[in-house]
């Protein structure tokens, strides 16, 4: 995985690089030691594991991290997720393992080690995972979206680090991503899931940890895949909004929520050609949610400003970055209480960053170079020096740019192999 430490003016080091297994696709940033700082989870898909690496920055030093410790896996795990299963204060591990059909529980020893996996069946090919207490009894619980199978698998936790047998609903296609809010406003936590058709099903929670028959919002008679769905109240009216991001097409989706679990039709907005991913920021700082959007088959981003009514999104203008970018991120790396971005370029093997001016606009993109094509990216003060650094899983190993607030170049690279 490749970090790169920010400097506090909106530059990067080079990238710090460390090893980890083949194939990383999914990365958490938890303290997992319980030491006060972040350490980091990187899900490898091809060789079956997890490597753990725990942050060992002296409080006043630069960021470093102990050489990866590979924790098993079940076969092809895709994604993860962190909560305290057995509420004993840790935070523990969840995997999704798409070739074995399983999710893998890893409970915290309370050191940073994990105990040995305990798996629980789930439904064919799990993609995404989410942790929320459903039944609101104080206990974690899990949803999974199974791809492969068509349906989401339900897990109860009993508190103590184990969980029921998954309860299974069928979707209308293949669930490609999750995300939970509570869209009826009862208190209890709903599901929206992206399947591979155009369309998304939303599911609201009973407060018992079951879901009602799902509410089907698109077209079904479509073929579009979406890549990705985001929550959040993007007209200010006190309701959940929804945005899908359809894979291919130029069009960003919004749905608006009527407060009760429904929504009102969809309005298509013009983003750019061949859609991937998106952060959620106030660019322009007016207190409405913008939007900033990966243009994989372009090499750029676009950039849209919401204006906080129903309806309506702006396009305001795109940038370049680096080639086929894949993840974007916000994120006030120059401490001035502007957002601004950083993109991870599959591509090219490196990321880009792009300092906001607070009005909607960015500086032209500085490039940091990783090792081989980033997939994903995630955000975090990892050495405690109050500026963000940055963290990209690549082939076979993590980047690590550390923010430097001296003055001089932004983001120092530091290579563990």
């Amino acid at each position: 995985m490749s970090v790169l430490a920010g400097n506090g003016n909106g530059t990067f080091a080079a990238a710090l690089n460390f090893g980890t297994g083949t194939g990383p696709r999914f990365i958490v940033v938890a303290d997992f030691s319980r030491d006060g700082k972040p350490d980091l989870a990187v899900v490898n898909y091809s060789s079956n594991n997890v490597s753990i690496l725990h942050n060992t920055t002296p409080f006043d030093s630069a960021g470093t991290f102990a050489a990866a410790v590979n924790i098993t896996a079940g076969t092809t795990p895709r994604a993860a997720a962190v909560g305290d299963f057995d509420r004993d204060g840790d935070l523990d591990l969840v995997v999704a393992n798409e070739g074995s059909n399983n999710v893998s529980v890893r409970l915290n020893n309370g050191d940073g080690t994990f105990a040995a996996a305990v798996n629980n069946g789930v439904g064919t090919d799990p993609r995404a995972i989410v942790v929320d207490d459903f039944n609101r009894d104080g206990i974690l619980d899990l949803v999974v979206a199974n791809y492969g199978s068509n349906n989401l698998s339900a897990l109860r936790g009993n508190g103590n680090g184990t969980f029921l047998t998954a309860v299974n609903y069928g979707t209308y296609g293949m669930p490609w991503s999750l995300a939970v809010g509570d869209f009826n406003r009862d208190g209890n936590p709903d599901l929206v899931v992206a399947i591979g058709v155009q369309v998304i099903e939303t599911r609201l929670g009973n407060g018992d940890g079951t879901f009602a028959y799902p509410e089907f919002v698109g077209d079904l008679g479509s073929t579009v895949y979406y890549c990705s769905v985001t929550v959040g109240d993007f007209d200010r009216d006190g309701k959940l909004d929804i945005v899908r991001l359809p894979c291919s097409g130029s069009l960003v989706e919004v749905l608006w929520g009527n407060g009760d679990g429904t929504f009102a039709d969809f309005t298509a907005h013009y983003g750019v050609n061949g859609l991937a991913h998106s952060a959620v920021g106030d660019f322009n700082r007016d207190g409405i949610l913008d939007f900033a959007i990966t243009n994989t088959p372009d090499n750029r981003i676009a950039i849209l400003e919401g204006d906080g009514s129903r309806g309506t999104l702006v396009f305001s203008t795109t940038y370049g970055v680096g080639t086929r970018p894949r993840f974007i991120s916000a994120g006030d790396f120059n401490r001035d209480g502007n957002s601004d971005l950083a993109v991870a370029n599959g591509g090219s093997s490196n990321v880009s960053v792009l300092r906001g001016n607070g009005s909607g606009g960015f500086a032209a993109a500085t490039h940091y170079s990783t090792a081989a094509n980033p997939y994903t990216l995630a955000v975090g003060d990892l050495d405690r020096d109050g500026t963000l650094d940055l963290v990209a899983p690549n082939g076979t190993n993590v980047s690590i740019f550390f923010n430097r607030a001296n003055g001089h170049k932004l983001f120092l690279p530091m290579i563990l192999r």
